[in-house]
């Protein structure tokens, strides 16, 4: 209740109302929101079709040319050719634009992906500093209660004023904390909303751990995955376009043909006919070979060298980030049987501890608990790096 009214609070002075914020129950949600409202997406989609579209233009036969000549003597000219790309009518382009239409559809992907990451890490952020606040609001919360019971013993002469001042620091202390975590809340909220599309949002989840998990072994997840890895998936659609070009420029390098029409009027006669036109790429053939071969062998070695440093980084992050899962799954054990905040008040209470021992008491478990949540969200980034690698979200 009282971080709601922190909350509530803070949002009345920045002059936001609640009610306009849109509620994000759970991360799904979050995704689907940006999916639907996200600036970026929308800049690349638009990229996309202008990427394809483009393509598209130049899978077409070149256009016919006519000639019209007035020569003196009342005689007229006429001719009209068109030019026959074997690239085209052997359907080499079309499978060209088709290459490209894949990359650019495939570049989309991997720039959705990144999106969809970058979403999912401003949840996390939001989901643990809300889980901060619930821990430093009890830490507040705890070292009001601890100076509470240290005025009322100095009152009684239980108590020296050295230890209610101590007490006092301590609640600032804890204070300062509570409004740094809120600040830091809020700017994970506000850069969810942007990646949402700009409106409020807001966020009640608290728990990191249902966020999601790693299991298994890197190889069985590797071998499940790696048809979804974006950077592969380019290296391989890029590999295909520069095949398909290769096709269009092997085309290219054949005699090209031009069939027409021409015709010579004049007052008393006229002549026309079919006109027949051969370019032969003599100069051009051998150098147009030799960089198709080249860029295509680019192109492959490319994608292996993708493929080993990939594999090679999905690897060390898989590694990482199974560690920083037991490192949080180990302090959350700790935590659970080291709890002793009711036994430590208390003891003061009591003249069983001095305040000195209760305050640096109470400072371990929440610096501890402050740490086991750190040590969560850094396993959620690791998990949503790795997933949004896939394709998974």
């Amino acid at each position: 209740m009282r971080r709601h009214i922190i909350i509530s609070a803070l949002m009345l002075t920045l002059g936001v109302g609640v009610a306009r914020a849109q509620s994000l129950g759970s991360l799904s949600e979050a995704l689907q929101l940006a999916e639907q409202n996200n600036a970026e997406l929308k800049a690349l989609r638009s990229q996309t079709d202008l990427t394809k579209a483009e393509a598209r233009t130049e899978a077409v036969m070149p256009d016919p040319e006519v000639s019209f000549g007035y020569l003196w003597h009342d005689r007229k000219d006429v001719g009209v050719s068109q030019s026959l790309d074997w690239a085209t009518l052997s359907g080499r382009r079309r499978a060209q634009t088709l290459a490209v239409d894949t990359l650019a559809e495939t570049s989309y992907l991997v720039g959705r992906q990144s999106v969809m990451m970058r979403v999912r890490m401003a949840y996390v952020s939001v989901v643990y500093g809300n889980a901060l606040t619930q821990i430093l609001i009890e830490r507040l919360d705890a070292a009001r209660r601890m100076e509470a019971s240290l005025r009322a013993s100095l009152a009684a002469g239980n108590a020296r004023q050295t230890e209610l001042s101590a007490a006092i620091v301590a609640r600032a202390s804890a204070l300062a904390a509570l409004t740094r975590a809120q600040a830091e809340l809020d700017e994970s909220l506000a850069q969810l909303a942007i990646l949402c599309g700009g409106g409020s949002v807001s966020v009640s989840q608290s728990d990191l751990r249902s966020l999601g998990s790693l299991g298994g072994d890197f190889k069985t997840w590797y071998a499940e995955s790696a048809g979804g890895i974006g950077t592969l998936m380019v290296a391989e659609a890029e590999m295909n376009v520069a095949g398909a070009k290769a096709k269009v420029e092997s085309a290219n390098r054949a005699p090209q043909i031009t069939i027409g029409y021409m015709g010579e009027f004049t007052p008393s006669e006229h002549y026309e006919g079919v006109t027949v036109g051969l370019t032969v790429p003599i100069w051009s053939a051998k150098r147009s070979a030799t960089r198709t071969r080249l860029a295509t062998q680019t192109a492959e070695r490319q994608l292996e060298a993708k493929r080993q440093e990939v594999r090679g980084s999905l690897s060390a992050a898989y590694a990482k980030a199974l560690m920083l899962g037991r490192v949080a799954a180990e302090l959350r054990e700790t935590l659970a049987t080291a709890d002793t905040r009711a036994l430590t008040l208390r003891a003061l209470e009591a003249g069983q501890m001095s305040a000195a021992e209760a305050i640096a008491t109470d400072a371990l478990y929440y610096d501890a608990a402050t740490e086991a949540l750190a040590a969560e969200r850094d396993y959620q980034m690791a998990v949503a790096e790795i997933e949004a690698a896939a394709g998974r979200y």
